[in-house]
């Protein structure tokens, strides 16, 4: 994924907001909540490599 930093960050946020959504729903729907998790889990490694590039921290 070659995304800004920026965008990246924003994506975080909204995958956050909507397994937040999908874990208030019951029953839960695993397989919706299996995708949301491994998307937050790719942008979070993204992140990573780009914090460990900068030496800064991307998310607060």
């Amino acid at each position: 994924m070659h995304a800004h930093p920026n965008e990246l960050i924003q994506r975080y946020r909204r995958l956050r907001q909507i397994l937040e959504r999908a874990y208030a729903q019951r029953p839960w729907n695993s397989r919706r909540i299996d995708l949301i998790a491994n998307a937050l889990s790719e942008i979070e490694q993204n992140l990573s490599r780009l914090g460990n590039l900068t030496g800064k921290a991307i998310i607060r």
